[in-house]
């Protein structure tokens, strides 16, 4: 009885770690400060608690029924993978070239996050790496042409 016991503590301790890792609340917190900054003491309280049932009933869900739901759409679990390496590419990529998201927002951070001169600074910077770019492409196209030329005589 007690190695039943044991094993299932320790399975409970891997799935609350896992858990733990998954949610990430050290890393979350910091960035619910800043985005509550404007808020009251109430109106966070509120929020966090909205944020935790919200996550809770999501994961409980998952937890439950995320294989059936799986099935249900004949999604497998590389193609989840696979779906969420694009999503997340996709998301950093857009974090890169510094484009507003389809969030709401109000005109005074949009003017706020439109700064045209870094907009301009950031376009010739990467026109220069085409630049740079094309012109290795043209140097290597030359040189393993050359190379073509010695071998083939």
């Amino acid at each position: 009885m007690s190695e039943i016991l044991q094993i299932e503590v320790e399975y409970f301790l891997l799935c609350i770690s896992t858990l733990f890792v998954l949610v990430n609340p050290l890393g979350i917190a910091p960035i619910f400060v800043i985005m509550t900054e404007r808020f009251d003491h109430e109106s966070r309280k509120s929020i966090a608690k909205k944020g935790i049932i919200t996550a809770g009933i999501t994961l409980i869900i998952f937890a439950g029924f995320g294989s059936l739901i799986f099935k249900l759409y004949s999604i497998t679990i590389e193609a989840f993978q696979i779906m969420g390496g694009i999503i997340l590419f996709r998301s950093g990529l857009r974090m890169l070239e510094a484009k507003i998201g389809r969030t709401r927002t109000t005109p005074a951070e949009q003017d706020e996050s439109m700064d045209r001169d870094d907009n301009r600074n950031q376009r010739r910077h990467f026109q220069h790496i085409d630049q740079l770019i094309s012109q290795r492409r043209q140097n290597a196209t030359y040189c393993l042409g050359q190379n073509d030329k010695s071998h083939s005589v």
